[in-house]
Parts: C-alpha cells; sequence; structure tokens
C-alpha cells in the first residue's frame, strides 16, 4: 500500500553515487542540472507523475544519510508516515540533523545564519515578500522568530498541497528570479555558502562562477509555505 500511494525519490547525479542509494525509494537520476538545483528536479518529477495514483511525495540527496542519519531507510520512512498520516508534511527532526548542533533546537533564522549569508540575502527575501504580498502573521512565517527549520528540501508532503506550494510560491519565486530586476539583482549576489566550493559541473552547466543566493532562499521556502498557510508539519524523520 505504502509504495503505491507514496512517490518518494532519492536524487543523484552520478552513477559514483549509486552506492550510497537506498533499496525501497525511487532514483532518479539527475541529468538537467541549473541553479534552482533540487527544486527544479521535484518540480520536473512531480509534473511528469501528477496524474498517477498517489497520496504523498517527496526527495531525498544520495546524501541523505550523512546529513540525518543512518536510521533513516525506507521502512523507516513508511513507519512515519503511516504513523502521521494526519500530518500535511513529514519532515527530519532537527536533533537528527548532522551538520549543526544549532540546527538542532528552534533557532531564529535571520540571527543564526546572519554571519553566513552575506549581503542580498534577506534583502531579497524581504522583497519577494514584499512583491508576492505574503503577510507577516508574528509566526515565523516570514522567518523572524525561533522556529524549527525543514533544511535540505528533505520532506515529504501530500500530493495536493505539493502543488498548492509549487504553484503558489515555488514557482512564482522562482519567475521573480528570473524576469524582475529587483530580485534578480540581489538572488544573484555572492553567497558564501559556509565556504564550500561551487562545483566544477555547476559552472559548466550554470554558468555561475560560484555560489549565488538563490538555491538558498528556495531551500527556506517551504518553511514559509508551512508557516503562511498553516500546515501541519511533524518533525519526526
Amino acid at each position: 500500500m505504502m509504495k503505491e500511494l507514496t512517490k518518494v525519490f532519492q536524487i543523484y547525479y552520478s552513477d559514483k553515487q549509486k552506492p550510497t542509494l537506498l533499496d525501497g525509494f525511487s532514483h532518479f537520476k539527475n541529468v538537467q542540472n541549473d541553479i534552482f538545483l533540487e527544486n527544479a528536479v521535484l518540480m520536473r518529477i512531480f509534473n511528469k507523475i501528477k496524474n498517477e495514483n498517489f497520496h504523498w511525495f517527496g526527495g531525498f540527496s544520495h546524501k541523505v544519510c550523512s546529513k540525518i542519519g543512518n536510521h533513516f531507510n525506507y521502512q523507516y520512512l513508511k513507519n512515519k508516515i503511516n504513523k502521521h498520516s494526519n500530518s500535511d508534511i513529514i519532515c527530519p527532526n532537527p536533533k537528527n540533523i548532522k551538520e549543526s548542533n544549532l540546527l538542532q533546537n528552534p533557532h531564529h533564522p535571520r540571527i543564526l545564519h546572519e554571519k553566513s549569508q552575506n549581503e542580498g540575502f534577506w534583502e531579497c527575501i524581504d522583497l519577494i515578500f514584499k512583491k508576492l504580498n505574503i503577510p507577516n502573521l508574528l509566526n515565523g512565517n516570514h522567518l523572524d522568530r525561533e522556529i524549527n527549520m525543514i533544511y535540505f528540501n528533505y520532506f515529504v508532503i501530500k500530493k495536493d498541497l505539493f502543488a498548492d506550494y509549487m504553484n503558489n510560491l515555488l514557482l512564482p519565486v522562482i519567475n521573480l528570479m528570473q524576469f524582475d530586476e529587483d530580485v534578480i539583482k540581489l538572488c544573484n549576489m555572492s553567497s558564501p555558502h559556509n565556504n564550500r566550493p561551487f562545483p566544477e559541473h555547476l559552472k559548466k552547466e550554470t554558468g555561475y562562477l560560484d555560489w549565488p543566493h538563490i538555491p538558498f532562499i528556495l531551500e527556506r521556502l517551504i518553511n514559509i509555505y508551512r508557516l503562511t498557510y498553516g500546515r501541519k508539519t511533524a518533525f519526526v524523520l
């Protein structure tokens, strides 16, 4: 039943990454890279399968176990979906995030990431709020309160809600990043990304020479969506 009603993908980019793929997931090799990264990949996958019969949709990278722990596998995800089927979104427990213990508790994103984001990052997010008329509900939907955060785009979400998220937030933001001059200027500013080098293959495929703010702004959108629209979220993976 789980496999018939759930479409959860593990995304990889090179055959060298196949040993890290987990049994049970649908494996998707992405050969069409752009600067929108997994956000664009998930939309392409969803649009291809949206007429199929399933209730839950999501994607995880080939690095998921190194990000949130070796306890994560298909059976574990299946059990959590069955247990929390009344939720709208199911995502990692922050306590399981390996990248930084600072992410493991509720935190104020603008304060925690103030030094790790260069000029233009939060200005761009605030401009997007203005352009899309997203009100500040004073519940953290503007990422200006202590909240638990979904990172890495690791989540599963009910099918109809992913369509809603894609059409009402993700696509409108991507359109601003492509066609709005004010947003284009800010979102293309250089982002340090914790001093991680920009991959050589992305330089060739995207034309960028270093990280822009684009993918890191998009990564935070699921948090804006769930808090703006009141989507019930289970931090349990």
